[in-house]
């Protein structure tokens, strides 16, 4: 038996939606030469055959409706023309008997730019058919719809390059017809989309650079693909920085008559084009065409690494390499000579494009660089310095250069290079410190100082060193020390100043120490910096701390201080003011007051807290005592001293106020507001009480608070919360204030919380399984918040996501349906299916209270499936022989029903497919037949070999429920052995398996494949070929000569096919042997 699938071939088709031919670089495809984009106008042309018009005609006006041009005086794209135009069309015959379409029942067309117009009144016998009906149509039957472009016709529209279509303006006239031949033939056509494919000469594409990136010195490569044929085509290239005006680079090249032709610059900089740079090229033409690739153009061109069509100039890089001075000596009369010289290594030259200013290092004490001068190089990059050692200790140093600021090159340092110095030293000092560090040291004016050098004279002279300190009038000796002995050693020595006054209070003063020995050489440390501060002081607590004080009355509260300075160690004397200062709202402070202290250091302060007219808060508050602005004391402040004010609350309780009710599970928000004694808002803890009763009744603590001193709180009743009448009573606490509450009542309550009814959960267990599984269970969760009421619950099934009841004679409720004030209380009903009832049902529940609560949405539903089986052996078959035409075999497998737990698979019986295995049969497997089950699961088929298309000797066979089969699952039974014997059978070549894509697009190459198989013995000078029923498809090397083909050796063949037409088609093999016949098979059989 031979199975068909037809190759479907579909055009690529892109929706335009704006007037602008180009789409986008990625939605076009070259024709040859050419440019090409398919666009797709949406219309409605449509006509009839009827009994009052038995030969109907329409004529309309087509226009595409994306343009080649911009508009009618514009010139476009070069070479602007439409490829092809096809139709989506849709043939019915209305009447009741077949008709064999002969593309004169029912058909369109298209008139060209030079036929047109073309009306009611026109000769239309020889223009172009855009569609027409040549197949049969069944009476009441629908062909479509599909794209046509009337290929059974000579003239069609398939293919109209330079044809009269290249106008993107004109009306192109347009003729529908249809007949009616009676009243059993009668037809309509109506077209719903017309595509147009065009195409253009592109003349320049593909914009490329080199590099993105790269050093002035070096080359840059730009590249541009020229596709102009017939016509001489000049290109130029453009470069401009982000903003500016573009800037013609390279000479402009030619290209007559080109074709995918690259022309290439090879472009040099040089420093002055350091920077990102965007580039383009441009064309024209003789024929007088203009076009531009680049990145801003409405298809990008750029094909460089980012596509933006940007390159980077970057600086060159340098080397610095040394010519003399290494191991050269410098003395105090003869400096030391320093060569170095610059190469650029971007351009491989010692042409240096600009004067490089190098710097020179030499290492002092501890090897480390400092810098002692620079120089200029030359016209051939050359640059010297020559080093004088002045403040350099004598002995081996090391040197080098270094580039740091150029315009046009990378930084460079050059290699280390030593020289000798040989220097008389004076004495010197290193490491001085004040306090412990060199610079920056900070302490009071009364404490004591430590100044310290280390210092040593290389020679061995004897020498002085001497304090110097500037506190703003000049550097004065402060203290000097001797050496006088050792001089050579490094010797530390410390100076201890305690001297300072409140008068040299700054934090600009500065340090040195200057050494001069015996001979009368001297030197003199950096001077550094140092602050001398104010003294800091301490405020001691005596009394005030943690008391209480009230804001009624004049009640006062005593604070006591004694001040001390810290850096000398003394109390105060009398008459230095400190400032008291109080919060008033537990955060800023009030202006203050002023006090004195005694002469012991004393000082007090009594305090009284007001409500006006600055207000101090109740609450925790704090004072401090504060020395502000004094010339010879820090600002300081003592700790925070902390004491405490009371007050009262007053309450206004403003929801629930009586005006609705809830029902049970609903939110009842409260609603209250406090202030304080002195009728300011005040933020408190608040509670609400609900009153059922004196005993029954709930609580709302979670409050939040609204604006500056509302209080909410919403309690989220239950379905479990009393039914009833209820008052509300609201309390309110706040730190340091007294507590109070009040009460809001009506008759005979203040609110009613009514009932709840719910329905939860509802659930089909399982949610999807086969149709014979048995109980299908159905479930939902009742609650009822009502205990006066019972209410009763339903279940809705059906095939609809509206199902009606099911009745209790088919949907079994497991459970009391009743709710008598039940809480989550699950209520299940049973239900079984049959093989027809597969699909998805929709199940609701509904309860009878007053609002009729149910559950809803559709995605309540269980799905209803084929049953899961398993195949096993069925007794018969196994190890058996079947001889060719004179001995069958029972083969016989057992199917069980796993959703209905079974083996009677009947009411319906399962269809089971038996297979031969062998890796000799195409796909290694050979369909033999089929049977059904009978009520105990057994399938038996009785297999007699026929014909000789069967492998010889031992080989495998199954049993198989394949996909196709309705009502059960696809299983496959173990492997199973038989034995073939084909004695008496001739050697036959096979043709099967031919296999191509089930669709492929239009002039897009696909690959069709086939097996060849040799039966009973070696089919010889075997040769395929492959046909379609299309006419001018390419099929690439069609006849396949494949030689001898043995027994048990299949041989795959394939062909590239490349497809020009498009539509719905087959393909078939045809094997042929010298001495085994011949075969033909079908795609995809």
């Amino acid at each position: 038996m031979k199975f068909f699938k037809f190759l479907i071939i579909i055009l690529f088709l892109s929706l335009i939606t704006f007037p602008s031919i180009f789409a986008g670089k990625s939605d076009q495809f070259f024709s040859g030469n050419l440019t090409c984009e398919i666009f797709v106008d949406n219309i409605v042309w449509s006509v009839a055959g009827t009994k009052l018009n038995p030969n109907a005609h329409t004529y309309l006006n087509w226009t595409p409706g994306t343009a080649c041009t911009p508009n009618p005086t514009t010139v476009g794209p070069k070479n602007c023309d439409i490829k092809s135009i096809g139709t989506f069309v849709r043939f019915i015959n209305v009447g009741v008997t077949d008709s064999d379409g002969l593309c004169n029942q029912a058909l369109t067309q298209i008139a060209n730019r030079t036929e047109s117009p073309l009306g009611s009144g026109g000769d239309w016998t020889n223009i172009r058919f855009s569609s027409c009906d040549n197949t049969i149509i069944a009476g009441g039957a629908t062909l479509g719809p599909q794209w046509d472009c009337a290929n059974y016709k000579a003239k069609n529209v398939c293919n109209v390059a330079n044809s009269g279509f290249n106008d993107s303006f004109a009306n192109y006239s347009v003729h529908l017809n249809a007949i009616f031949l009676n009243a059993k033939e009668a037809f309509v056509v109506d077209n719903f989309n017309i595509n147009y494919s065009w195409c253009w000469t592109p003349i320049i594409f593909n914009a490329n650079v080199s590099k993105e990136s790269g050093a002035w010195g070096s080359n840059f490569t730009f590249r541009i693909n020229v596709t102009n044929p017939t016509s001489n085509t000049t290109v130029k290239l453009w470069r401009r920085l982000a903003g500016q005006e573009w800037q013609q680079i390279g000479e402009e090249k030619y290209c007559n008559n080109c074709a995918s032709t690259d022309l290439n610059w090879t472009i040099n900089f040089n420093c002055t084009d350091i920077g990102d740079w965007e580039f383009k090229f441009n064309a024209t033409d003789n024929a007088g065409y203009n076009t531009t690739a680049w990145a801003s153009g409405i298809t990008n061109e750029c094909m460089d690494q980012d596509n933006n069509c940007i390159f980077s100039i970057l600086k060159d890089d340098v080397n610095i390499t040394h010519i003399s001075g290494n191991q050269s000596t410098a003395t105090s009369e003869i400096p030391a000579e320093f060569h170095l010289r610059a190469y650029d290594l971007s351009k491989g030259s010692y042409d240096i494009s600009e004067i490089l200013n190098v710097k020179f290092d030499v290492t002092n004490i501890g090897d480390i660089f400092q810098t002692v001068g620079n120089n200029n190089t030359n016209s051939s990059g050359n640059v010297l310095f020559y080093f004088n050692p002045s403040g350099f200790t004598s002995g081996t140093k090391k040197w080098k250069g270094y580039l740091d600021l150029s315009s046009c090159y990378n930084s460079y340092t050059s290699q280390n290079y030593s020289v000798s110095v040989s220097v008389n030293a004076a004495p010197t000092g290193t490491n001085e410190v004040v306090n412990g560090v060199t610079s920056g040291a900070i302490a009071g004016w009364g404490e004591v100082w430590n100044f310290s050098v280390n210092a040593s004279d290389s020679d061995g002279d004897l020498f002085n060193v001497t304090l110097r300190i500037n506190t703003g009038l000049g550097f004065v000796d402060v203290e000097t020390k001797s050496c006088i002995s050792d001089c050579s050693t490094l010797t530390k020595y410390n100076f201890n100043i305690s001297n300072f006054l409140c008068a040299n209070v700054t934090s600009s003063a500065q340090y040195k120490f200057y050494l001069i020995d015996s001979n009368l050489i001297s030197s003199e440390t950096t001077a550094r910096t140092f602050q001398i501060e104010k003294d800091d002081i301490l405020f001691e607590n005596i009394f005030g701390n943690n008391t209480i004080a009230n804001r009624t009355g004049n009640q006062t509260d005593l604070f006591i201080f004694r001040v001390k300075d810290l850096d000398n160690g003394n109390y105060f004397d009398s008459g230095k003011n400190v400032t008291f200062k109080t919060t008033f709202d537990t955060v800023n402070y009030d202006t203050g007051i002023i006090n004195q202290t005694n002469s012991s250091g004393y000082v007090s302060y009594y305090f009284n807290p007001v409500c006006t007219p600055t207000k101090y808060a109740v609450g925790n508050q704090k004072l401090k005592g504060e020395i502000i602005s004094d010339s010879c004391y820090k600002d300081t402040t003592s700790d925070i001293l902390q004491f405490s004010l009371i007050g009262d609350i007053l309450l206004s309780l403003i929801r629930p106020d009586g005006t609705r009710n809830y029902t049970q599970e609903e939110i009842i928000s409260f609603l209250g507001a406090t202030t304080d004694d002195c009728g300011d808002a005040l933020t408190s803890t608040v509670i609400y009480n609900a009153n059922l009763s004196a005993i029954s009744g709930f609580v709302c603590n979670d409050t939040t608070q609204v604006g500056a001193n509302a209080f909410t709180c919403d309690y989220s009743t239950t379905i479990s919360s009393d039914e009833g009448w209820y008052n509300v009573t609201m309390f309110a606490n706040a730190s340091l204030h007294y507590n109070n509450f009040t009460i809001q009542k009506n008759n005979p309550g203040l609110f009613y919380l009514f009932p709840r009814y719910k329905l939860e959960n509802p659930i089909g267990v399982p949610s999807s399984a086969g149709w014979g599984y048995p109980n299908r269970n159905l479930s939902v969760i009742a609650s009822s918040g009502d205990v006066n009421q019972i209410i009763n619950i339903s279940l809705y099934l059906g095939q609809t996501v509206n199902p009606g009841v099911c009745s209790p004679s088919i949907c079994i409720n497991q459970t009391p349906i009743s709710c008598d004030n039940c809480i989550n209380s699950q209520k299940t009903w049973f239900r079984n299916f049959t093989s027809s009832n597969q699909g998805q049902w929709f199940y609701q529940f509904k309860m009878d209270d007053p609002s009729v609560t149910s559950t809803s949405g559709t995605t309540n539903y269980i799905d209803i499936t084929k049953d899961s089986t398993n195949l096993s052996y069925g007794g018969q078959g196994n190890g058996t022989t079947v001889i060719y035409l004179s001995q069958g075999k029972n083969l016989s497998v057992r199917v069980y029903d796993f959703d209905k737990g079974s083996y009677n698979v009947t009411g319906p019986s399962a269809t089971v497919t038996f297979k031969l295995l062998h890796d000799s049969y195409a796909d290694d497997e050979k369909i033999i037949g089929s049977a059904i089950t009978n009520s105990s699961g057994y399938a038996d088929f009785y297999f007699n070999m026929s014909d000789c298309s069967y492998i010889d000797g031992l080989q495998k066979w199954v049993g198989e429920i394949n996909s196709s089969e309705p009502n059960y699952g696809s299983n496959i039974s173990e492997n199973f052995t038989i034995t073939l014997q084909t004695t008496g059978c001739e050697a036959t070549v096979d043709a099967s398996n031919v296999l191509v894509p089930s669709e492929a697009f239009q002039n897009n190459l696909f690959k069709a494949n086939g097996t060849v198989n040799a039966w009973v013995s070696t089919s010889n000078d075997v040769y395929a070929i492959l046909n379609s029923t299309e006419i001018g498809w390419t099929i690439f090397d069609q006849i396949k000569f494949l030689g001898a083909i043995t027994v048990g050796s299949p041989v795959k063949v394939s062909w590239n096919v490349t497809p020009s037409t498009y539509g719905v088609t087959n393909m078939s093999m045809f094997a042929n042997s010298s001495n085994a016949g011949n075969d033909t098979q079908l795609s995809n059989n």
